[in-house]
């Protein structure tokens, strides 16, 4: 048999640093398909984490689609709601752990006075408690513990129960009686008895409290349920919506490609110091697509819009409300676009006249390969 004390913790479960550093310790363990399939939302989270995380890594290496720094911010966030998830197990798990390990840690043997006879002054024999078997007879006199659970049979005696029940006042516990029942770990405090104990090692009071706290598993209320089934349901309609993207993304530009059909040719853009405004981005849009070639000089570089307003005085202000930039993000505005073949237009050109457009030659010869 095995006997207990009970002492009280100093600090709340909650807060025991015993507790906490399993439970982060026990976080990053749990961070394995094995645990994660358990819980079907956490797991769409815990694949989520491992993808970013390479996407990341990808981006690290030049190849990535997004700015590495966002993908980071990502993942750290799709990891840390992982981690918490696993954490708030932990606590829980690690609670029952810690109340099971405390019951544990409080059992210890005694010496018990085996008696031959149901009788006071029958011959003693002092034995380890954790020996007594069911029907072995025991003398317990003051100051002694309770080795194991069983009934009175003879005398009466005060016993403290407080390490059991929480009980502070003492009891008595009499042969004969409607209350002879005791329990092993309790104190007697006054006077003696004869227990029969009624118990084999492994079953008694103290070991059931223990095996019902190790072999507990909470329920789950009808909320947690229906809220269960709710986040399942929406991970697989996110699930849907987002495979589905990329197939619907291709589809969508296959049938736009369909209705207007590719430029298959050579293309030559004329640039020169006039060229600006709309014209200007439109000649910057070809040069970054690689779409064509630009020839001729650089360009104005007007970047800017500007609307004008009336003032109540008959003034006016403009002011500038936008920038343009080519498609690459280029800032054209007071630098220009450099084109691609620099031709110089000589001061008796003739623009549009073959032979007499040095710019709009190099066009066509260019064209003509």
């Amino acid at each position: 048999m095995s006997t207990a004390t009970v002492k009280q913790a100093g600090l709340s479960w909650f807060v025991n640093p015993d507790l906490m550093k399993r439970a982060l310790r026990d976080s990053f363990l749990r961070l394995t398909p094995r645990y994660q399939w358990r819980n079907p939302v956490m797991f769409v989270v815990y694949v989520g984490s491992i993808l970013t995380t390479i996407l990341w890594v990808q981006a690290l290496l030049g190849k990535g689609e997004a700015r590495a720094g966002f993908i980071l911010a990502v993942t750290l966030w799709l990891w840390v709601t992982l981690l918490f998830a696993n954490f708030a197990e932990a606590i829980a798990e690690g609670r029952s752990k810690a109340q099971a390990a405390s019951l544990k840690s409080a059992r210890r043997d005694t010496i018990a006075k085996k008696l031959a006879k149901p009788q006071r002054d029958a011959a003693q024999t002092p034995v380890p408690s954790n020996t007594l078997r069911k029907g072995d007879l025991v003398l317990v006199v003051q100051g002694d513990l309770v080795p194991g659970d069983g009934e009175v049979i003879e005398g009466a005696a005060s016993i403290d129960e407080s390490a059991i029940t929480g009980e502070s006042a003492p009891v008595i516990r009499a042969a004969g009686s409607d209350f002879n029942s005791v329990t092993g770990g309790t104190r007697v405090l006054s006077d003696w008895v004869v227990v029969r104990i009624n118990v084999n090692p492994g079953e008694a009071f103290l070991d059931r409290m223990i095996s019902m706290v190790e072999g507990a598993k909470r329920q789950k209320t009808p909320n947690e349920i229906a809220l269960t089934i709710l986040l399942v349901a929406m991970t697989l309609v996110f699930l849907l919506a987002t495979v589905t993207l990329l197939p619907y993304s291709i589809y969508s530009v296959e049938v736009a490609k369909a209705g207007t059909p590719a430029l298959d040719a050579p293309l030559a853009l004329l640039v020169d110091g006039d060229t600006a405004s709309a014209a200007e981005i439109v000649a910057g849009a070809v040069q970054d697509d690689k779409a064509g070639t630009l020839i001729g000089t650089r360009t104005f570089g007007k970047g800017l819009v500007q609307e004008t307003f009336a003032l109540p005085d008959g003034g006016a202000i403009k002011l500038t409300t936008a920038r343009y930039l080519t498609p690459a993000g280029r800032d054209i505005d007071g630098v220009g676009i450099t084109p691609d073949i620099i031709v110089p237009q000589r001061a008796d050109a003739h623009p549009g006249e073959p032979g007499r457009d040095d710019q709009l030659d190099r066009a066509l010869a260019l064209l003509a390969r």
